[in-house]
């Protein structure tokens, strides 16, 4: 017992020692369901009030705190922007953040093109006065003037830091070593209660 509890020492610090210095940083935000929807008869298929918009996206580090705005656009590693109908990798972000690195304003957004023909985001400014919180969904006709269109204002979704993979990693290490350490105490009060009797 005592080997596989150095062995599980020496793992973990291997695994300590090989990670890399910052460890990266998965957020994800999850809408809450649209609340508005208008379909056009030019565009096959609808947005309906099941669908919401979700983002997951991964940078080097989480953000920092006190931000004001900052676009991270080139600093995303991989990312998507979903609005239950449309699902984009190309995505364009900017944050802003409180004292603890909480994010309290954002713009996700695909980047703008010409002529664009799908559209899809999550807005929450920092002047509420000037730009309502907003996800939206929105796909433009080719052939009229307007196209199919969802969203939700007013009703922001919520933001998640997702754990990265080193700090499982160490949660299940410590949890190996204590199960193990429980193990090898019941071992030997057993066998000092059969000595005993």
């Amino acid at each position: 017992m005592r080997v596989l509890t150095l062995g599980l020492c020496a793992w973990a610090l291997l695994s300590l020692w090989s990670a890399p210095a910052q460890a990266l940083a998965t957020y994800v935000y999850e809408g809450n369901f649209f609340d508005t929807v208008g379909d056009s008869d030019f565009i096959s298929g609808s947005y309906d009030t099941s669908m919401r918009v979700t983002v997951e996206l991964t940078l080097p580090a989480p953000l920092g705190p006190n931000l004001e705005f900052e676009i991270v656009t080139d600093q995303i590693l991989s990312g998507t922007l979903s609005d239950g109908r449309q699902t984009f990798t190309d995505i364009v972000a900017a944050f802003s953040t409180d004292a603890a690195g909480d994010i309290t304003a954002w713009a996700v957004t695909i980047p703008l093109l010409l002529p664009q023909t799908r559209d899809a985001g999550t807005l929450r400014d920092v002047e509420q006065a000037i730009i309502p919180t907003q996800d939206y969904g929105f796909i433009r006709s080719s052939i009229i003037p307007g196209g199919d269109g969802a969203s939700i204002t007013d009703a922001p979704g919520t933001w998640t830091l997702v754990p990265e993979p080193a700090t499982a990693l160490l949660l299940g290490t410590g949890l190996a070593l204590l199960g193990a350490s429980g193990v090898r105490r019941a071992r030997q009060a057993k066998r000092s209660g059969v000595r005993r009797a």
